[in-house]
């Protein structure tokens, strides 16, 4: 294969040292930045914790309430 010198709008090819704006470094594994980001099993975002478990309670005790005020 021959060694030609790195053209905007070609395929990586290896042996050929890094230059920036590729989209592979060379060395690294070949992960989207989406991917990379938030690994498999980790929260959406840091704010998800704070807001769990402060949602407001389901309207059941108002009905139950609205029931025994019943004569």
């Amino acid at each position: 294969m021959l060694s030609l010198p790195y053209e905007p709008g070609l395929p990586y090819e290896p042996g050929l040292p890094y230059e920036p704006g590729l989209p592979y470094e060379p060395g690294l594994p070949h992960v989207p930045a989406t991917t990379a980001a938030r690994p498999p099993g980790a929260r959406r975002h840091a704010g998800a914790a704070r807001h769990a478990g402060t949602r407001a309670p389901r309207a059941a005790s108002v009905t139950r309430v609205k029931g025994a005020a019943q004569w």
